[in-house]
């Protein structure tokens, strides 16, 4: 299956289906911005659930070497550094991560910082009993390389935290998964996940009806209820079960595609 841009529905779209089964055609119970909110919510939660959301992004290297996350991202898989343009990678650098480590900018903080008095860590900096040294990055200078050509990172509180020879590439590639669709954004639905997440929106929408109604018309919701929540949460065939699955099995290709035109339409 080919993404394109006619792949996709709008919120209207969805709305039209909701709001009929909601019978809140006039936005009488809740507003049109607490529907796209669901809606946003709905492909959030998806994405969570199947990391289909896979994205790639560049950025100048901080110089204070403290990088926020970008917006809706929340698995960081791989940071890579490179000189020149994404066209033109073939010499990037991994950076690992390392547990611990913060800085501000100038110094850092760490457990481990290759030299220690600690006797829980090894001191790596000076040969050990039968005269090697520890420290991987002296073991990679004895075959022509050298400590300069270790670079590592930690994440706290969003930001991602360098160690300063990062300093010495102009860009940082980020691979990490999103949110489907960040929040404040248009949230443009791939046609695979529809009736899904029209179901998804739905469950809260029937809950708030119930809560106001009583008698016949809270006897009405309820059972409503109980048939779309039971489509959308029946194991293995259910709704949400079906859209993780479509999720989980689409392609390189098509990862790509929805990533290029998820949320970026003008509205």
């Amino acid at each position: 299956m080919n993404i394109s841009k006619h792949s996709f529905v709008t919120p209207e779209e969805i709305l039209s289906d909701v709001l009929k089964l909601a019978d809140d055609e006039g936005f009488k119970d809740n507003s049109k911005g607490y529907y796209t909110s669901l809606i946003q919510q709905a492909l959030q939660e998806l994405a969570f659930d199947t990391f289909f959301d896979e994205r790639t992004e560049s950025f100048d290297v901080p110089q204070n070497l403290r990088l926020e996350m970008p917006k809706g991202a929340f698995n960081i898989k791989q940071i890579y550094l490179f000189n020149g343009t994404e066209c033109d990678i073939a010499n990037s650098k991994n950076v690992y991560w390392k547990r611990n480590y913060y800085t501000k900018g100038n110094g850092s903080l760490s457990r481990d910082k290759w030299s220690n008095d600690d006797p829980f860590y090894d001191n790596r900096s000076t040969p050990n009993s039968n005269g090697s040294v520890n420290d991987p990055s002296y073991r990679r200078a004895a075959v022509g390389s050298s400590f300069s050509e270790l670079y590592y990172y930690n994440i706290q509180a969003g930001e991602i935290m360098f160690s300063s020879n990062v300093r010495s590439f102009e860009k940082v590639a980020l691979v990490f998964n999103g949110t489907g669709v960040n929040i404040g954004e248009v949230p443009f639905v791939p046609m695979l996940f529809r009736e899904a997440v029209k179901s998804w929106v739905l469950n809260p929408v029937y809950q708030i009806k119930m809560a106001k109604a009583e008698g016949a018309q809270f006897n009405k919701w309820q059972t409503l209820f109980s048939i779309n929540n039971t489509a959308l949460n029946k194991p293995f065939d259910g709704l949400w079960a079906e859209a993780q699955y479509r999720a989980k099995s689409i392609d390189s290709k098509q990862r790509e595609d929805i990533k290029e035109y998820i949320c970026r339409f003008n509205y």
